[in-house]
């Protein structure tokens, strides 16, 4: 049981997923009561029984939320932006930052502006702090909290080259056939408290925010809010 072991070695256990939209942009939800986590359960599930026709169930990335099913499951979760594939992200960096606060807007509507939160990422990649300044501006603007993450990918730096590999395995494809996924460099690796302190040191609302999200997330603990009982079968 990961929630145990996180546990046993004093780490708090956060519930949550990243999820793909209808478009491919993702966006990131968590898990915050009992509510919130049946409320992934049952967004996950509409994610996987929406796969487009013809489409192969065990493509890359075959399953796609729509984004009309988000406002109904909405409680007990909070939403954060996304990465650069986010929607937010994708249209700050397309200059159109009236959709962008439109689509911010349109997240605090549904998930309730005090459970949104615009997520800003850096991981030295050409266009990172551009990106983190228009977003902070637009959260800015909408009266919406900015956090600061990782993305990572992998928990060493080491691990990067196994990850290309899983990359284009996922593919289904040679490494070079898979340039174009994979990461353009070894920096999304679980990073250490110091590293985001020195990355994002301008923005220390951001920082403080993550312990903030974390201690909301306490309000769900998957070991002791969910008490499964199976039934019983008949022996022969």
């Amino acid at each position: 049981d990961l929630t145990l072991a996180a546990e046993e070695n004093g780490i708090q256990a956060i519930i949550g997923a990243e999820v793909t939209l209808e478009d491919a942009s993702h966006l990131t939800l968590l898990v915050a009561s009992p509510a919130g986590y049946r409320n992934l359960c049952r967004l996950l599930t509409i994610a996987h029984h929406h796969v487009a026709e013809g489409e192969d169930l065990h493509a890359a990335h075959p399953a796609r939320l729509p984004l009309a099913a988000l406002p109904a499951h909405a409680e007990g979760l909070i939403l954060l932006t996304g990465c650069r594939h986010g929607r937010l992200s994708q249209l700050v960096d397309a200059d159109d930052l009236p959709a962008a606060r439109a689509c911010l807007q349109q997240y605090q509507q549904w998930f309730g502006a005090e459970n949104v939160y615009v997520e800003l990422q850096r991981n030295l990649v050409r266009g990172d702090m551009r990106r983190i300044a228009r977003l902070v501006q637009i959260a800015a603007d909408c009266d919406a909290e900015i956090v600061a993450t990782g993305n990572a990918h992998y928990h060493r730096v080491e691990r990067a080259p196994l990850q290309d590999v899983m990359v284009a395995i996922r593919q289904r494809t040679t490494m070079e056939g898979s340039a174009r996924e994979r990461r353009p460099n070894s920096e999304w690796a679980l990073p250490s408290a110091a590293l985001m302190q020195q990355r994002f040191r301008r923005y220390p609302q951001a920082l403080a925010n993550t312990l903030r999200i974390a201690e909301r997330c306490r309000g769900f603990n998957m070991r002791t809010d969910f008490t499964y009982q199976f039934p019983e079968y008949a022996s022969d």
